[in-house]
């Protein structure tokens, strides 16, 4: 007796999971990162992230060496090391420079045209 309810039960419980998924299955999901969905539209917008959440780091980085040379009292090993600081975080700047246009200079080398490559690249 137990048994046949079990298995009643267990039809309607698979028959309604059935028509709900059916139901739900026109549902479309777009994605948050890159609206148009392609590999270069995902590369770009994190590029764009990188790019605006390193823009002050490399200022506490400045700012971190400007702190080195005040504190230095002239001593050349301390003035040695914020001048390296100041070079690091400069040279992390450029080269970010140099990785934000990178999509557009791959693009180029390769003759898309620059037009087709998504708004944030």
């Amino acid at each position: 007796m137990m048994l046949i309810f079990l298995k009643k039960i267990k039809t309607i419980f698979l028959s309604t999971t059935a028509i709900i998924a059916s139901r739900y299955a026109m549902i479309t999901f777009t994605n948050p990162i890159a609206p148009g969905g392609d590999l270069l539209g995902i590369v770009c917008s994190l590029l764009d992230w990188v790019f605006y959440l390193s823009i002050p780091i490399g200022l506490v980085a400045i700012m971190y060496s400007a702190f080195l040379f005040l504190t230095s009292g002239g001593e050349r090993n301390k003035i040695s090391s914020a001048r390296m600081a100041l070079i690091a975080a400069i040279m992390g700047w450029v080269a970010l420079f140099i990785v934000s246009l990178l999509p557009r200079i791959i693009a180029d080398l390769l003759g898309v045209d620059l037009g087709a490559l998504p708004a944030s690249c």
